[in-house]
């Protein structure tokens, strides 16, 4: 599964416990666990897909031009993927309709500072893709 997400000049990454990209095209600077924006697909959108992923562990690659970004994580086996705006990824056990996975190897502030540096600038485009680790 791939999604894609676009810049914008408020992209801080500084959050300690998660990360998120979003489909709405605006951010303030309080969204500072938002990577992207104009997101292709929110959680409700790959439901069907991400059902068969409950209980398993999963791996999301970042990658913005040659800048790669891994990170794992958990798709609890109670997760509804109902939320339309946002997708997020949690380094906590907090469960809500806006939640991918959990326990999350990292969050916002863990990524590369490059990567964030590029995702300041509303015309580039980040493609996450999302696959069940082994």
């Amino acid at each position: 599964m791939d999604i894609t997400a676009y810049g914008h000049p408020n992209v801080l990454a500084t959050h300690r416990t998660t990360i998120e990209v979003t489909t709405e095209d605006w951010l303030t600077r309080k969204g500072d666990c938002i990577i992207g924006v104009r997101a292709s697909h929110a959680l409700s959108d790959l439901k069907d897909e991400l059902c068969s992923l409950r209980g398993s562990h999963l791996a999301l690659e970042i990658r913005a031009d040659d800048i790669v970004e891994r990170v794992t994580g958990f798709v609890h086996p109670s997760l509804q993927f109902t939320d339309n705006k946002a997708i997020i990824m949690r380094k906590s056990s907090f469960l809500c309709p806006r939640t991918l996975m959990i326990h999350a190897s990292k969050a916002a502030i863990d990524l590369r500072r490059d990567l964030i540096n590029k995702m300041k600038d509303p015309h580039e485009e980040m493609r996450i893709t999302l696959s069940r680790r082994p």
